[in-house]
């Protein structure tokens, strides 16, 4: 799988898992709001059962009744008396509300309620049913205060927690696995006619090397005197031609062969290959009317010299492609730095973004199966070589390659 097929799934997937990430947690906050709501009510109904017995107790037995009763129902709870102060209390701390009814606080639900006592403590009035009771504090007619305190839910909400999260993480993973598959699935076609494409290339490769080998011998054994200028011209064609092919056949071979090239290393003086290279496009530029400007000072490199070759015929080449007639190309070379400058069509940053892709193309009118930058990015990063493009649209193209001779050449 190739860099750029992993970077399109990282990218699909990152999307899906985000997506799926934000509604999974909608739903399980909105089911955690829920549970703790159920919680929260479950000890509510709890302390409304209690309340009944409580009211029961303190008409028949005052509060004497009280500390046995939460005994038998496990129940904590506080009576208050404005003047009297605590008449009866199990609980650690007591919680001060601000208005009846039921409330909740750290977790914990609290029954609040305000009613009237007698002198012994017994709930005045005598009667039967509690409600009548809770309607007379209603009224503002209590002075006594009732706390109730319902079990601690926090533990129940933490399990409930890590449950959610042990699920959501759950989720993810099975999702994530899920679209993965879909995603290399659907890719699958992508892939197929990319290793088409290639093996197609490699076959070509192949088939390619005898009879331009040919062609070449036969163009430089050739007898041209006497040739008249028409055919002198056709034979110049025909060289130039065959010129183009065994560069794209160099590339073809550097890029799918690579166990084929000489791996040494040696220090290549920029000057000469660079003039030499430039001699050998004066051809190509000439005939697409395009001039070089030369600004060249000593340097080195050290490095696998076809390779490095291959890197600056790619770069000769595309600005010889896309600077129009009449342009000018300027190659500045000094110690450490090599700029190649055209005056062609310019890239957009889209297109700048997506140059170093293999089988890029931005203009189909000038050939090549777009592989030519991909070898140089390969070649700049086998060779430790800063690669950097500046671009505009309608005002060219500048390449900058930056090297360190002395770490270059340690």
């Amino acid at each position: 799988m190739s860099d750029n097929s992993r970077g399109v799934i990282a990218k699909i997937l990152a999307l899906y898992l985000i997506t799926s990430g934000i509604s999974l947690l909608l739903f399980l906050g909105l089911f955690y709001a829920k549970q703790e709501e159920l919680l929260l009510l479950e000890g509510a109904e709890r302390l409304k059962e209690a309340r009944g017995a409580i009211f029961v107790t303190l008409r028949e037995r005052g509060v004497e009744g009280l500390a046995p009763l939460s005994e038998d129902l496990g129940l904590k709870m506080a009576l208050l008396h404005p003047t009297k102060g605590i008449l009866y209390s199990n609980l650690k701390e007591i919680p001060l509300f601000e208005r009846e009814g039921l409330q909740e606080r750290s977790g914990k639900v609290y029954l609040h309620l305000r009613f009237p006592l007698g002198r012994e403590g017994m709930m005045k009035g005598g009667g039967r049913h509690h409600d009548e009771m809770v309607e007379r504090f209603r009224r503002g007619a209590g002075e006594a205060v009732l706390i109730l305190e319902g079990e601690d839910i926090q533990r129940a909400l933490l399990w409930l927690r890590w449950k959610l999260l042990g699920v959501f993480l759950g989720a993810l993973v099975m999702i994530g696995a899920v679209a993965y598959f879909l995603v290399k699935l659907s890719l699958r076609p992508l892939h197929e006619k990319i290793e088409t494409l290639n093996r197609f290339i490699k076959d070509s490769t192949h088939e390619i090397n005898t009879p331009l080998s040919v062609i070449m011998m036969s163009i430089e054994t050739m007898e041209r005197e006497g040739l008249s200028a028409k055919n002198e011209k056709k034979i110049r064609n025909i060289e130039l031609a065959a010129k183009s092919l065994s560069h794209l056949y160099e590339d073809l071979v550097c890029l799918n062969f690579p166990h084929a090239i000489p791996q040494h290393r040696e220090e290549i003086f920029m000057e000469g290959l660079l003039r030499e290279r430039v001699d050998y496009f004066a051809p190509f530029a000439s005939r697409r009317q395009v001039r070089f400007s030369l600004e060249i000072a000593p340097a080195t490199l050290r490095g696998n010299r076809y390779k490095i070759c291959r890197m600056m015929d790619n770069l000769i080449s595309n600005a010889i492609k896309y600077t129009g007639a009449g342009g000018e190309i300027t190659l500045r070379l000094s110690s450490g730095k090599l700029e190649i400058i055209d005056e062609g069509e310019g890239m957009s940053q889209e297109e700048r973004s997506k140059m170093f892709e293999r089988y890029t193309r931005f203009n189909r009118d000038q050939g090549g199966f777009g592989i030519g930058l991909s070898l140089v990015r390969e070649v700049c990063l086998e060779h430790q070589i800063s690669l950097d493009c500046e671009s505009e649209k309608g005002k060219g193209t500048k390449f900058t390659l930056a090297w360190e001779e002395e770490k270059n050449n340690g």
